[in-house]
């Protein structure tokens, strides 16, 4: 266990840590890409698991147990287009 009272940097080319789970207890801040390779689960938040500001990029399906709706309350079918009526 390594137990500090105030912070500390690690300055390296590459760290790795090599453990079967991890966890963080505070927030965590991810300066560059986030990038993952066996898959993503989350939740909880303050009525919302995940809030993203920018573009979103995906390549496949999109499976929603709700109705998805864009920013003018149109609802969106598989492919993206509305059914042309709002809620």
């Amino acid at each position: 266990m390594i137990v500090c009272g105030t912070d500390v940097t690690v300055k390296t080319q590459r760290a790795s840590i090599d453990a079967p789970e991890m966890e963080v207890t505070g927030n965590l801040l991810v300066k560059g890409m986030l990038t993952y390779q066996g898959g993503m689960a989350g939740s909880g938040g303050n009525g919302t698991a995940a809030t993203i500001q920018c573009n979103v990029s995906v390549q496949g399906d999109i499976d929603a147990t709700v109705t998805v709706m864009d920013a003018g309350g149109k609802v969106m079918d598989k492919g993206g287009n509305s059914n042309h009526h709002s809620h």
